[in-house]
């Protein structure tokens, strides 16, 4: 495939993340029963985007190691997000948590370098070019 079409490609699916509205609404008091099943029907209204992205550019994605196309995108957590997420970092043995830990410094210190901070992407009315900037740094 072409690399302008994978390039769009990627563009359209961290576009289509942006934009994603939850089509249930967030426990208020998450529990983690409660959590995974919110979670597992999020992930299934996400599989449609991906499935619909995937028509449109008349591709199948495949994800492999080494790949980090999706890696390349900006993307938000949402507090439903970290909160499914940080189990599994407490789990992590403390080397690897301060591997993680020096991981996510070295990447805001790029992206500060690079002026790609909170305050400049929620001001920002051009979350294209936020998207392209973020993209060419190629962080994964």
């Amino acid at each position: 495939m072409e690399k302008e079409i994978v390039d769009r490609l990627i563009f359209k699916s961290g576009m289509t993340a942006k934009d994603y509205k939850f089509e249930q609404e967030i426990p208020k008091r998450p529990n983690p029963l409660k959590l995974s099943k919110w979670l597992s029907k999020e992930i299934e209204e996400v599989e449609k985007q991906i499935d619909l992205i995937e028509e449109e550019f008349e591709v199948k994605c495949t994800c492999e190691k080494g790949c980090s196309a999706c890696c390349r995108q900006l993307i938000a957590l949402s507090m439903s997000e970290c909160l499914a997420i940080k189990p599994y970092i407490e789990n992590l043995s403390k080397d690897e948590r301060e591997k993680l830990k020096r991981k996510v410094l070295e990447q805001c210190h790029i992206l500060e370098e690079n002026n790609i901070t909170n305050k400049v992407i929620n001001t920002t009315r051009k979350e294209e070019v936020i998207q392209d900037k973020y993209f060419k740094l190629k962080i994964s």
